[in-house]
């Protein structure tokens, strides 16, 4: 059982039919000449994170020309695509069931994870013995007061019981069926 595995939600959907959706998917956009999701991915390995899945669906053939097996990114990668499609946790849930992790990092794979620290986010999820860990952030676009509200990051850390609360694919391509 490996201890803390990365997940990366990568999969694409053309929300706004832009430009920019059109060239590349969205994590694999550049800033500072590298992509989006190779910003969340060597957030990940600082963190001394050492295997990575990356969640897909039809642009994951895109991620694996462009990272391969991660070895020049200093991880372990691999990719899952999600052909169902499953949604966020469905394909988390699949991506990992063979591996059986103890805890699961999972960050969207087009966010910039400036300003969170990977080490105190795992050790305040393991000193508040949560299951579930959404990471938020104050709402910038709210002033004054109303700024106390938060708005989720993007990051979430999983411990493995809650894969538990996901149907897994057979139940679910099962209940579509009937």
């Amino acid at each position: 059982m490996q201890d803390t595995i990365g997940v990366v939600l990568a999969g694409v959907h053309k929300w706004d039919r832009s430009s920019f959706d059109e060239l590349l998917p969205r994590p694999l956009m550049p800033l500072a000449h590298t992509p989006l999701i190779a910003h969340v991915l060597g957030w990940m390995r600082d963190a001394g994170i050492e295997q990575v899945v990356i969640c897909g669906n039809s642009a994951s053939r895109q991620f694996r020309q462009r990272l391969g097996d991660g070895t020049g990114l200093g991880l372990e990668l691999s990719y899952y695509e999600d052909w169902t499609p499953r949604g966020p946790a469905g394909c988390i849930r699949d991506c990992v069931v063979h591996l059986e992790p103890e805890r699961l990092i999972v960050a969207d794979g087009a966010i910039l994870p400036t300003g969170c620290d990977l080490h105190d986010i795992l050790r305040n999820h393991a000193h508040s013995g949560a299951e579930l860990t959404v990471v938020a952030a104050p709402d910038p676009d709210r002033p004054g007061a109303a700024k106390q509200w938060l708005v989720p990051t993007g990051i979430y850390v999983l411990q493995e019981s809650v894969l538990e609360h996901i149907p897994d694919v057979d139940a679910v391509v099962g209940e579509v069926n009937r």
